[in-house]
Formats: structure tokens, sequence, C-alpha cells
């Protein structure tokens, strides 16, 4: 009775993680969009461009993080049993990520500076010089914080950080609703800047309460801990790094060849998608403890638990992602208050490429439990050089669908080499032999997303 007690207890908790975390990515999704919308009508397209530049630029500032603030989750997981070791490394890695990004952001300001405003009108220099300097003190906050977040999904408390998420995103539409009339662009910039503030002191006032003698101010450095820790952590920024690097230069190549304006709407465009991958990544990410934990006493049975959540999410994520693209033009209106044409086709590219690419996320989510990234790692160093040339191809078109073909191009390309390649990797690993039922009802549904992308283009392009 007792053991089926635990398990039923068990089963109630990872629902209610999954649950919140859907929430949390609803509402977060749900802040982005209201806020954007409300720059877009009070300012302008152009406005958002400036912000979507200023942001992307940053990420420049991540692509040799290896502060680890993304892999405290498995870290802290695989030391279930040891509060001390936890505290430990906690506080080791966020010291490290502290000093790391202080250092970064010192070092190559002004390289990012330079870049930002050899991308943008003269005009809006001033107000991209201010931006940018909020948005380079918000990193290393947002970097720590994410950091504390990801430590509570390793203690298997990932109703905890949803809750804080959801309440700093509530937190950062006031104060964006608030600000911008007075403040313009500086305004969000604040807005972003207390929600990032709130959702750190949040965050490590829950951590100190699950785990014995982690104070609220980091104390702990281990060296051991961080050299234990950095081989995986830098697997994790590898598999991560590509898209970042990708992104800032497909916004620097926007805001030059086609404007502030387009770049806005291929903002928009891309993170509708992007933001539709991280609604179903959040409800699939509680897994991950689960997964790792089956895969340390049977191989197998990570495997098949990796199966069925393909068979559950097959066709809920074809749904999603056909939803998006039938629904673009709705969209349009509910953001720009037109329905626009070119808008249209950026959302519906980009969501053909998410959506493949969502498809094949538990896979991924198994190759993250077993260490088992080599794959991922090319295959999304693979997206970023499949985009680029394709873009480098397509560019003579002078055509506006150039990057969104381009991206989502790379997108589906690198995402399918790391599938198969982890699939083959991990079934190397196993001792019983499974069907590729589940590869070819992938395949199936990745062809309905394309048909349908196609032929919604195709009205698109008639009737408007």
């Amino acid at each position: 009775m007792t053991t089926l007690f635990r398990k039923a207890i068990n089963i109630e908790k990872e629902s209610k993680n999954r649950l919140l975390s859907l929430l949390q990515s609803m509402v977060g999704i749900a802040s982005y969009f209201l806020v954007m919308r409300f720059v877009v009508k009070f300012l302008g397209l152009e406005s958002l461009g400036l912000w979507s530049l200023t942001i992307g630029v940053l990420a420049f500032f991540r692509l040799l993080d290896l502060s680890g603030s993304l892999a405290l989750a498995r870290i802290v997981a695989t030391r279930m049993n040891d509060s001390d070791e936890q505290a430990k490394c906690i506080d080791t890695i966020t010291l490290f990520g502290l000093l790391f990004f202080s250092f970064f952001c010192l070092v190559f300001y002004f390289p990012i500076y330079n870049l930002l405003i050899s991308s943008i009108p003269p005009e809006l220099i001033s107000l991209g010089q201010k931006l940018l300097l909020i948005a380079v003190i918000s990193l290393p906050i947002n970097v720590l914080s994410m950091a504390q977040l990801s430590a509570l999904d390793g203690l298997g408390r990932a109703d905890i950080r949803s809750s804080i998420n959801i309440s700093c995103y509530l937190l950062f539409i006031f104060f964006s609703f608030y600000l911008i009339p007075f403040y313009g662009l500086v305004g969000l910039a604040y807005a972003q800047l207390a929600q990032f503030i709130l959702s750190l002191v949040l965050a490590r006032i829950a951590l100190s309460r699950y785990i014995q003698n982690l104070r609220l101010l980091p104390i702990y450095w281990s060296s051991y801990i961080l050299k234990d820790s950095i081989g995986y952590v830098a697997k994790i920024q590898a598999t991560s790094a590509p898209m970042m690097m990708l992104d800032p230069l497909i916004r620097i190549i926007i805001g030059r060849l086609y404007g502030l304006e387009y770049l806005g709407l291929y903002d928009l465009g891309y993170k509708i998608s992007g933001y539709m991958r991280a609604l179903i990544q959040s409800y699939l990410s509680p897994t991950l403890p689960e997964i790792t934990k089956l895969w340390s006493k049977s191989k197998n049975l990570a495997f098949e638990a990796t199966l069925n959540l393909h068979k559950k999410f097959n066709y809920i994520i074809f749904a999603c992602f056909s939803a998006l693209i039938l629904l673009s033009p709705l969209i349009s209106i509910l953001l720009l208050s037109v329905i626009n044409k070119e808008f249209i086709f950026i959302q519906s590219i980009i969501a053909l490429g998410w959506g493949i690419a969502t498809l094949l996320l538990p896979t991924n989510i198994l190759a993250k439990a077993c260490n088992s990234l080599y794959y991922s790692i090319t295959g999304q160093f693979l997206i970023s050089l499949v985009s680029l040339i394709s873009f480098y191809i397509l560019l003579p078109l002078d055509n506006t669908l150039t990057v969104p073909l381009s991206v989502s191009f790379g997108i589906v390309s690198g995402s399918l080499f790391g599938f198969f390649g982890e699939t083959s990797s991990i079934r190397k690993q196993l001792t019983k032999s499974y069907s590729n039922k589940h590869i070819v009802s992938l395949a199936k549904t990745s062809l309905l997303i394309i048909v349908l992308t196609c032929s919604a283009l195709v009205l698109v392009n008639i009737t408007l």
C-alpha cells in the first residue's frame, strides 16, 4: 500500500508540474504578444524592430556561456540525496555565472555596441544606446535567475518555478503598460529589468526553503564541482550556441537589407512559432528528471517512455502548428490590426520548420537524459550552416521570403540530422530491439504539415 501511495503521489506531482509549466508558457506567450501589440500600437513596427535587434545582438554575449544556468536542473537532479552537494552546486554555478557574464559584458560591450549602431538609422542611435545599456545590465541578472529556476526543476519543483515565472510575467505586463506611454522603448527595457530582478529574488528564496544550508546570498565555491560539471555544461551550451549565433545574424541582415519594420514582422512571426514549440516543450520538460532516473535504472524503460511521449504528442503537435498556419490571418489582425500578407507568409513558413522540429522533441529529451548530445550539437550547427547557405543561394531572388524560407529549411535539416543520429546512438545502448513505427508516424505527420503549409500559402497568395 505504501508503494502504491507513493506512486500515486508522484503521478499527481508530475501532473501538477506539467500543468503549471504549461500555464507558465501560456502566460509568458500572452505577456509577450500583449506587450508587443502595445508597442506596435503606440510606437510602430519600426520600434518593435529596434527592440528585436537590440535583444538579438545580446545573444552574442551568450555564445560562450559556460555558466551552466540551463544545465543546473540535471546537475541538481543527479545529487538528489545530498542537499549539501546541491547547495554547493547551485552556489558555485551562480557565482561562476555572475563572474563570467560580468567579465564578458565589460570586454565585449563596445564591439556589440558598434554592431548595433551600424545596423540602425542615425536618428535611432541615441535610443539604441540607452536600450543596449539597460539590456546589458539585465543580462547577468537574467542568467542568475535562470540558474535558480533551473535548480528548482532539478528538485522536481517545476510547479514553484512556473508560479514564479507567472508572477514575473504579470509584473512585466503591468510595468510595460505603465512605462511605455511615458518612456517609450526605454520603459519597456526597465520593465524587463524589473521582471528579471523579481524572478531572481523569488527563485532564490524558494530554493533556500528546500535545500539545507543554502543562503539567500551564495557563499559556497567548489572548484571540484565546477570542473565536474563543465563538460556537461559545455555540451548543453553547444546545442544552443549555433542558434544564438544565427538569430542575431539574421536580425542584423534583415535590419540592413529589409529595414526595421520588416524585422518587426519577422520577429512576431518567428516568435509565434518559437513560443508554440516552447509551450509544448514546457509541458514535456518536467519529464527530464524522471527519464534521467529511468535511464540510470533501465535503458529500455527510458526508451519505451520516450516512445510513449512520441505517440501521445504526435498529433497534438500537428494540431497546434496546423492551427498557427490556418489562423495566421486572424493573428495578423489581432497583432497588427490589418491582414498583412508578408506577416502571414513569414509565420506560416517558420511554423512549418518549427512544427517538424517539435515532433522530434521527445527523443531530444532522452538524449539529454542519457548525456548523448553529439548529434544534437551537430544538428544545431547544421541549422545555422544550412540557413546561411540557403540565404546566400536565395538572395539574388530579392524576395522578402528569402529569410523565412532559409531559416525554416535550416531548422528542418538540422533537427532531422539530430533526431536520426540520437536515435541510432541510443538504440546501440539498448538490450532489446524496437520497431520503427514511431519514425513512420513522424514522417507522415511532417508530410501533412508540409502539404498544409503549401496549400495555405497558395490560397493566401491568390486571395490577397
